[in-house]
């Protein structure tokens, strides 16, 4: 589908002139690959997302990456001795240096509506994960909780039976994003992992939000997708 635009064409003298152009996308040639890219940024509610189209002259594919937020601001924050995400703009230069002919164009989005539209199709709500710790313990037992990642330590609670602590985050784009939780009642305790870059633990939460529960017997995650409880991690005597 061809669109027309209008650009701004500087004459001989001082002024200049307005001229309709007709931009449309086209396959790549034969041979050839065609990545069309494109971001959309909320300032204001603190996310990115990017869309990635990629064609050849017989396949299509699709791909948006969701909460890129965080990759914009570490590479706009980048220094060469913090060890931050300036060494990812030396790969994308050193992927372009191989064997292969790259070449970078920008593009109007009237040709770029397929990226345009995939990035704009990320909700904000997809970006924030909810992690429970939950009392599920008999006989009126206080379980004490104490959460934490390597950047944050999210303090010491004491739950009553029924009750729960959660909080929310975005995990980081490039992965690598840590939350870990002890729990103790009585002279029992449990050490273990909340949340990490884990598919099964992605399909147990519906993506989204994760349930800790200490029971009689353990530690358990709510299945989501199948409505339970499963058994997750034991207990160990004494306190640490």
């Amino acid at each position: 589908m061809a669109n027309n635009i209008h650009k701004s064409i500087p004459n001989n003298g001082s002024s200049s002139s307005t001229v309709a152009i007709q931009v449309e996308w086209e396959l790549p040639p034969l041979g050839w690959v065609k990545l069309n890219i494109d971001g959309v940024v909320q300032r204001l509610e603190g996310w990115a997302s990017i869309g990635v189209c990629l064609e050849t002259q017989g396949e299509t594919g699709y791909l948006v990456l969701v909460d890129a937020w965080h990759m914009m601001v570490e590479l706009l924050n980048a220094r060469e001795e913090d060890g931050s995400q300036l060494s990812l703009v030396r790969r994308i230069r050193d992927t372009c240096s191989k064997e292969w002919t790259v070449r970078i164009q920008l593009v109007y989005t009237e040709a770029n509506t397929v990226a345009d539209a995939l990035a704009k199709s990320c909700p904000v709500e997809e970006v924030t994960w909810h992690i429970y710790a939950v009392n599920g313990l008999s006989q009126d037992q206080t379980l004490l909780v104490h959460c934490k990642s390597k950047d944050d330590d999210l303090g010491i609670h004491n739950l009553t039976v029924g009750s729960e602590f959660t909080w929310k985050f975005r995990p980081r784009f490039f992965g690598g994003t840590l939350f870990w939780c002890y729990m103790t009642y009585d002279n029992l305790h449990a050490s273990f992992k909340a949340f990490w870059d884990n598919q099964a633990l992605y399909n147990l939460c519906d993506w989204g939000t994760c349930f800790w529960i200490a029971k009689d017997d353990g530690i358990y995650i709510r299945n989501i997708p199948k409505n339970r409880d499963d058994y997750y991690y034991n207990r160990e005597q004494g306190r640490l």
